[in-house]
């Protein structure tokens, strides 16, 4: 029956392989026969082939499931992240990683680097991390992390996908995952020579799951997934290497990688040269050697694209990049309940402690070089001036730290001892895969536009308002309505009311097609829950910035913004909004509304009225 039952699953295994081709390879629209599948997702067959596998290797073996287990424990954590990366069936992306998503293609089908066949990306360029150099459109950002995304996209670059398919964008989350996941595998095999083995199990789950890794670097294309496997690798080089020197040689290459694929790893690759410097002398030539060849392919593709070998995404000299005042900028970036790395991956408070371990006792040198690249990386960011990185969720910047902070743990050695220590690194790694769970599948979409993150970094410091929180509220929230029987607006829509505040003068003047930033504040004056969901639903509230000009509504330039989550009476909800100013002169009534759909159209609204001017 055992081998019957073996004989099926790798029937299923290679149906599952047939099918994820044919779903590759045609972007996703599939059609044979009678069988017609639209935008089918890579996801799905990965998925089954993640959970036939690991049946598979539970059963192959007449042995007890507990033995199999522990036989094949890498492999089955694998297959768990993997599907885990992958079960929100979404891409987590912003504009940075439009240029990845796209390169890859560019790459394989038009054999060079720029993006002058996407047409569509013209016109965004700029706000798509798109410029125009050298008269082509060419990416912003570094180009590692769409060399690395080469291998995922190319059954679909022979196939019959077209470049400017949605297709891209599950090839984009495709290509992210198994970077991040590969990157797994490197660091458990480097972490493996300095802990047991199910230490080493431990650390790499709590990296794939208790890191940026899940929230961040494993949903889009963004530089990390690519940088923190070249880490991770170079961790592995150089762990190897205290035992066969030639492995140290080796180091060099992809830890210069890391910098071609993220350039501030430089502040974590030094450090590493140091260390071969003073300790494997011997190796330096050989370490040297292999960081040539990214080296000159950055030289080059620079030199090529942008008419300057040492062009650098940012120039280091300009001094407003580093205004943040640096009490302030370490505690953000460290605690800050929007960005704080130890608020979101507080397991990480034990990797401090391995840091002050590996200097105050005698133990593997190299920990202590690795120490210095993670300080200096924080007082770079501490002193960046978008030090929370944008619109993201949680520590994103700090991201190419996981595997090097996740390395300190195999120093605290005292979790074998204390039991209550042992305690407190178990939650304390429950909560960090928790928070980074809530950031892959129940994120705060609208939270970063809303608040407008990037005005200023006093949102960071909301409290009770803000991507970790929000989704674990909108749960409670529902729970305490359902189990209490709370008056909402759906149920009673005639106990709606609200008062409105907006910090903007009484009077605008502004320039035809210019931005004008609004933060408005609106408290629930009534005495029903306000409810959140989609516009048109009847009891849900939403808010109405609406123009218009001698009593004529211009809805071309009206925007409606959805609620992020319940308001009890008495509560305030906050956002900030982008509006665009008309395109022609005149005078205009701009009216700022909070609004009850009550049905398809009526509406019951309070709202306040401000003037606008728009000149040249």
């Amino acid at each position: 029956m055992r081998n019957i039952f073996r004989i099926l699953i790798l029937v299923l295994i290679v149906f599952a392989f047939l099918i994820l081709f044919a779903v590759l390879y045609t972007g996703g629209t599939i059609d044979v026969g009678v069988i017609r599948i639209v935008r089918a997702k890579p996801a799905t067959p990965i998925i089954a082939l993640c959970i036939l596998f690991s049946l598979y290797t539970l059963i192959k073996k007449p042995s007890s499931l507990k033995q199999a287990i522990d036989e094949n424990s890498l492999s089955l954590l694998v297959c768990l992240v993997l599907i885990l990366y992958l079960g929100n069936y979404r891409t987590l992306w912003a504009s940075d990683t439009i240029p990845a998503r796209h390169l890859p293609l560019s790459i394989l089908r038009e054999g060079n680097f720029d993006l002058d066949e996407f047409r569509s990306l013209h016109s965004r360029a700029g706000a798509s991390g798109i410029i125009y150099r050298g008269n082509h459109y060419v990416s912003f950002y570094p180009v590692g992390a769409p060399l690395f995304a080469i291998p995922f996209y190319l059954p679909s670059a022979i196939g019959t996908m077209p470049g400017s398919s949605r297709f891209t964008l599950d090839l984009e989350k495709l290509a992210a995952s198994f970077l991040v996941v590969i990157s797994v595998v490197v660091l458990y095999f480097a972490v493996l020579p300095l802990t047991s083995r199910r230490m080493a199990l431990l650390i790499v789950a709590i990296y794939a799951l208790g890191t940026s890794s899940f929230s961040v670097s494993s949903q889009a294309l963004w530089q990390h997934g690519a940088s923190q496997l070249c880490l991770a690798a170079a961790l592995y080089c150089l762990v190897r290497g205290s035992k066969e020197p030639l492995w140290t040689s080796l180091a060099g290459f992809p830890a210069v990688l890391a910098v071609v694929c993220r350039p501030t790893d430089v502040l974590l690759v030094i450090p590493m040269g140091l260390y071969v410097l003073f300790h494997q002398t011997r190796q330096l030539p050989g370490f040297l050697l292999c960081s040539l060849p990214p080296i000159l392919f950055q030289l080059l593709y620079n030199r090529y694209y942008f008419d300057n070998p040492f062009r650098t995404q940012w120039r280091l000299t300009q001094t407003e990049l580093w205004s943040t005042p640096f009490i302030e900028g370490i505690a953000s970036i460290l605690f800050s309940p929007a960005r704080g790395l130890l608020v979101y991956s507080p397991i990480f408070a034990f990797s401090i402690a391995g840091i002050i371990l590996c200097w105050t006792k005698s133990g593997f040198v190299l920990l202590r070089y690795l120490s210095i690249g993670v300080v200096a990386n924080l007082l770079l960011y501490s002193k960046f001036y978008m030090w929370w990185g944008g619109s993201t969720y949680g520590p994103r910047l700090l991201a190419d730290l996981s595997p090097i902070l996740c390395l300190f743990l195999c120093e605290i050695k005292m979790l074998y001892i204390k039991a209550f220590t042992r305690i407190i690194f178990i939650m304390l790694t429950a909560f960090s895969i928790a928070a980074h769970a809530i950031g892959a599948y129940a994120d705060d979409p609208f939270w970063n536009a809303d608040l407008h993150i990037d005005s200023g970094s006093n949102v960071a410091w909301l409290w009770t308002d803000n991507q970790l929180v929000n989704a674990p509220k909108r749960a409670w929230n529902s729970a305490r309505i359902k189990a209490l029987g709370l008056q909402t607006t759906r149920s009673h829509p005639q106990l709606f009311a609200a008062e409105i505040q907006a910090d903007t003068p009484n009077f605008i003047s502004v320039r035809p097609s210019k931005r004008i930033w609004l933060t408005v504040q609106a408290t629930n004056s009534g005495k029903a829950i306000w409810v959140y969901g989609a516009m048109k639903e009847p009891g849900t509230v939403s808010f109405h910035m609406n123009w218009y000009r001698k009593g004529r509504f211009l809805d071309r330039f009206s925007i409606r913004k959805k609620l992020r989550y319940q308001i009890f009476p008495g509560d305030s909800y906050r956002y900030s909004v982008k509006l665009i100013a008309p395109d022609r002169e005149g005078h205009f009534n701009l009216e700022i509304a909070v609004a009850l759909t009550q049905g398809d159209s009526q509406l019951q609204k309070k709202s306040i009225h401000i003037p606008v001017r728009v000149v040249q």
